[in-house]
């Protein structure tokens, strides 16, 4: 009888010959640094990047003064919450990285057994991570260090690609026997992060998201002589004069489409 896998676990390849079980360097055996790796590993990379290009191209180009404007006292902003993501990103990337060299070695005996490349029975009981996470990962820029949406859209896009890098030459075979240890979540592989880091980007990516849909969102921030408005997650910037033609002919259309299944979510001030 043959034996099966659970779902979500990765069978490895077969020993093969003795020869094939010459011990090389890692990252030759079996893949050789260039070639495209199969399974799970490009998946989630693919994801990382999906899930960052979707939510600045919601955006756009938003104001500096909605970017950072704080909703309420202890609350982040837009740009705070993009930047935690890319410090959580970085912290476990180095962490990795000095971590693997030793621990792989301890994995090499078991990379030719089946392992884990799912997080569902993680996400079927989501850990409740305490809120002083915040704070232990505090985002470098901030109201008081202010940058732009697309400086924080360019260094998120760089600690991926450094991700990717760090991932795409190695075996993934002995990259699901390399473990951690978290306190809430138990012990997980060096595959199955991949989808955490998703999981916790796309967190963070959905409370920007919210906010950007939410037509009042940052409207006394930006003040002065310009009104930002949320168009169906894109922000525009736009002169007083223009405003209330501009907001006529989104209310026009509004009543022309008010059986269509998309709020309307610009509203005249």
């Amino acid at each position: 009888m043959t034996a099966t896998c659970p779902p979500g676990t990765v069978r490895a390849a077969p020993r093969g010959n003795g020869a094939s079980r010459r011990r090389r360097p890692d990252i030759d055996n079996p893949l050789r640094p260039g070639v495209l790796m199969p399974g799970s590993v490009t998946r989630y990379l693919d994801l990382l990047d999906d899930q960052r290009e979707a939510i600045f191209h919601e955006l756009g180009p938003l104001p500096d003064a909605v970017l950072w404007y704080r909703p309420g006292p202890r609350v982040w902003s837009i740009g705070e919450h993009l930047d935690h993501s890319r410090v959580v990103n970085r912290f476990l990337r180095r962490l990795v990285i000095v971590y693997y060299p030793l621990a792989s070695i301890f994995a090499r005996p078991f990379r030719h057994r089946p392992y884990k490349t799912d997080i569902e029975h993680i996400l079927a009981k989501p850990p409740s991570y305490p809120k002083s996470g915040g704070r232990i990962f505090p985002p470098k820029c901030s109201p008081r260090r202010p940058v732009s949406v697309g400086f924080l859209h360019e260094a998120l896009r760089a600690e991926h690609a450094a991700c990717r890098r760090f991932y795409t030459p190695r075996d993934e075979q002995l990259l699901g026997h390399v473990r951690l240890a978290d306190p809430l979540i138990g012990a997980i592989n060096l595959v199955q992060l991949l989808p955490i880091q998703a999981y916790h980007d796309a967190h963070h990516y959905e409370r920007v998201r919210i906010r950007i849909k939410e037509p009042e969102y940052g409207r006394e921030a930006v003040g002065g002589c310009h009104q930002w408005h949320p168009i169906g997650g894109d922000s525009v910037l736009l002169q007083p004069e223009m405003e209330r033609r501009h907001v006529r002919v989104i209310l026009q259309l509004g009543r022309s489409f008010s059986d269509a299944k998309a709020p309307q979510e610009l509203h005249a001030p």
